[in-house]
Formats: structure tokens, sequence, C-alpha cells
């Protein structure tokens, strides 16, 4: 049974998944064998367990890649892994993000018809204290935003595969899932 998470395999890198998993499939399923491919979340490949080897080679190209590790905020764009640190109150992660925003919106370089940090911050005509602290609850809340999205991609993910095991854990006999992610 091969299982691609698609929310966790970069746009690209699928195809070099996808390769490993054809050559695995060709040189090592024998006759009698049966295999199983699914793409989750979908859409992509939803192929239970079969004794046809050619329909799961002619499934295998509709698995897909779409990990983001970056998400665009209104503090610009911040990574997974930066959001999950500043959601974790890591000040020094936060710091970078504000730090970062600020020089791009000095630079000019905020994104269109996105509003910039710079923008809400400089709307305000609170003290330089209630704007930094402005500032540094805007960069929060974005944090909050991607981290949100990602535990939902994940998610979505997990309850696919519950499905899946869950459908063959009804057919009889041994089976080896093979996690793609």
């Amino acid at each position: 049974v091969f299982v691609f998470d698609q929310n966790h395999i970069t746009a690209g890198n699928e195809v070099r998944a996808r390769q490993a998993v054809e050559r695995f499939i060709r040189r090592r399923v024998k006759p009698g064998d049966r295999v199983a491919l699914f793409g989750l979340p979908g859409p992509g490949p939803q192929v239970p367990l079969t004794a046809n080897v050619g329909l799961a080679l002619a499934e295998l190209p509709k698995t897909r890649g779409s990990l983001e590790r970056r998400g665009f905020t209104v503090v610009g764009d911040m990574t997974q892994f930066e959001a999950f640190q500043i959601a974790r109150g890591d000040p020094e992660a936060l710091q970078r993000a504000l730090t970062r925003a600020s020089e791009a919106a000095a630079a000019g370089l905020d994104v269109a018809a996105r509003p910039s940090l710079s923008a809400i911050v400089s709307s305000t005509t609170a003290s330089a204290t209630s704007t930094a602290t402005l500032a540094v609850q805007v960069a929060k809340d974005a944090a909050r935003t991607v981290v949100g999205m990602a535990d939902a991609e994940a998610r979505s993910f997990l309850l696919s595969l519950t499905d899946a095991i869950r459908d063959l854990a009804k057919i009889e006999g041994r089976k080896t899932v093979l996690l793609v992610s």
C-alpha cells in the first residue's frame, strides 16, 4: 500500500517520489501480489488493493505535491517553522519577522493588494509604544494563522489516512504500508 502525503510533499518533488514508487512496483511486485495507491488528501489516486499493477502505475501520475513552506501574511511571507516558533513564544523569531517586514516596507517591497505591516502601523496615531505593541500583535496573529492552516492540513491528511487504513483492515491478510511524505 503506497500512501502519498500530498500536503507535505513540495510541488515538483512528487516526481522523484513517483519515480521511486514506480521502480519499486516494477522491480519488486511479484505475480499474485496486490498493490494499493492513495494520494491523500484528494484529489489524487485512490486505488484499493488490486492485482492489476498496470492500474496502479496508470494512476501514479495523479499524485501531486502541494506543500507551501511559506505562508503569505500581513507581515510578509513567513515560513511554517518560523510561525510555529512565534506561536510558541520565541521572541527571537518574532523579532526576525518584524525586522524583515520593516525592512521590506522600507525598501518598498510590500506585496501588491495585501496590506503591509507598515501600513497598519502607520495608520495608527498612537504612541510609539502602542504602535510597537500593535506590530507585535499583528505578527503573532499572522503566525497563528499560518500555524492553524498547517494544523488543518495535517489533520486533513490524518483523517484521510485513517479512512484508507480502516478500509484495508477489512481485508484479510498482512499488508505493508509505505508512507511517502
